[in-house]
């Protein structure tokens, strides 16, 4: 959470902005407050394709469940040295410390070139982040379950104690995949006309992925639904860079803000 907040710090260089999504000010702040909504009523208000789509990616999430205890048996068999090094110090770090730093550093890149779409991605990006990481701290304070390192004999099924009094017991869902996940989503969405920008954050999202059940930091099941959550979560702030935004004074000297799609 910390983190989060001091991407978003680093993001507040322009406050002047008024028009458009270029920096941490009202319109961001507006913005904020959309993306939320409709992350919310998303779900209740989608077409039948889209729900079947959603329909079947909870079924896919919901079967990781069964592959928990295999999975994790599988990895601890299968570790090496160097394997061990690519996944913590290469892989690993994209859910966390290296995806802030890049959206960080693609803003700057627009203040640099002056280039308003670099910096509205990377505001974007920075929302989801944000988003995530309240809604991923909110869940996994309530399913309270063990992380795979802590149950070294125990089944997966005995790792979920909802509402225990334990701060370790945090492992669901992936907080660092969701993550890695809700950045790669925005950014293949706003760069899709080059093909291979959508395969490269992806790639990387599931490496990152990848990293946390080989670490036995989660459960196949956990890195499944931050998957999914992420995309979700980038794919609704994606959707929503088609609003305009607009502030306008009115006699009196009252602010009126417009949002328009």
């Amino acid at each position: 959470m910390k983190k989060a907040l001091f991407l978003l710090s680093f993001l507040s260089v322009q406050l002047n902005a008024q028009d458009t999504l270029t920096g941490l000010n009202k319109v961001f702040l507006k913005s904020l407050f959309y993306d939320v909504h409709d992350i919310v009523r998303t779900p209740f208000h989608s077409e039948n394709r889209s729900l079947l789509i959603g329909a079947g990616v909870v079924s896919i999430v919901t079967a990781s469940f069964l592959l928990d205890d295999e999975m994790n048996h599988l990895v601890r068999k299968n570790r090496n040295d160097d394997a061990e090094f690519w996944f913590n110090y290469m892989a690993n770090p994209i859910g966390n410390l290296y995806g802030f730093t890049f959206v960080a550093g693609w803003y700057f890149k627009g203040i640099m070139e002056k280039d308003n779409r670099s910096k509205n991605v990377a505001l974007n990006a920075a929302k989801a982040v944000l988003i995530n990481t309240v809604i991923s701290q909110a869940v996994k304070r309530t399913m309270k379950r063990d992380r795979p390192f802590q149950l070294y004999d125990a089944d997966a099924d005995d790792s979920f104690n909802p509402f225990e009094d334990d701060k370790t017991n945090d492992s669901f869902y992936s907080g660092h995949t969701s993550t890695a996940f809700a950045i790669a989503t925005v950014f293949a969405d706003e760069y899709k006309e080059h093909k291979w920008v959508p395969y490269l954050a992806y790639g990387l999202a599931t490496s990152a992925a990848s990293a946390r059940i080989y670490l036995n930091k989660h459960w196949i099941s956990d890195v499944a639904a931050g998957a999914a959550i992420g995309y979700y979560i980038g794919k609704v702030i994606s959707n929503g860079t088609n609003r305009k935004y607009q502030l306008s004074f009115v006699p009196g000297n009252k602010i009126l803000f417009s949002l328009s799609f």
